[in-house]
């Protein structure tokens, strides 16, 4: 089960999918070793509010063992009615030019704080079939 964290409460949509954040640390719970613990990620994440209305997110590995590895995440717009940073993302990989063979699965996205530009802390929870896989982001 995804844990049930705090939240940003009268989270600003417009204002935290505006423009680029990067990734500068992770922790993976589940993980056991502190040597899975990379403390030197890089990712970029460009994010934009579309015209429908849905929240598009782009991860780019700045610094990976693959470097053609994208990550896209759309998030409906009904996910932002309750006024919080909780919500479901859409994810799949992509390459380079957004082509995919992979289908979306949902990412619970918990964004416990932000000042919408300097930084961020997020966690996101991947049900899996007898599992989860849980990440905590501290974005820049």
């Amino acid at each position: 089960l995804c844990p049930d964290l705090p939240s940003k409460q009268q989270f600003n949509v417009t204002a935290y999918f505006r423009d680029v954040w990067y990734v500068v640390s992770r922790f993976k719970p589940q993980m056991r070793s502190i040597k899975v613990q990379d403390k030197t990620v890089c990712m970029k994440i460009t994010s934009q509010v579309l015209e429908n209305g849905n929240a598009r997110e782009f991860y780019t590995q700045l610094k990976d063992r693959m470097p053609d590895s994208f990550l896209e995440t759309i998030i409906n717009p009904k996910e932002f009615q309750n006024g919080t940073g909780k919500f479901i993302a859409q994810m799949r990989f992509v390459d380079k030019e957004d082509n995919t063979k992979h289908p979306f699965y949902p990412a619970r996205t918990t964004i416990i704080d932000t000042d919408y530009s300097n930084y961020a802390v997020e966690h996101m929870c991947i049900p899996l079939t007898k599992d989860v896989r849980c990440v905590y982001l501290i974005l820049t």
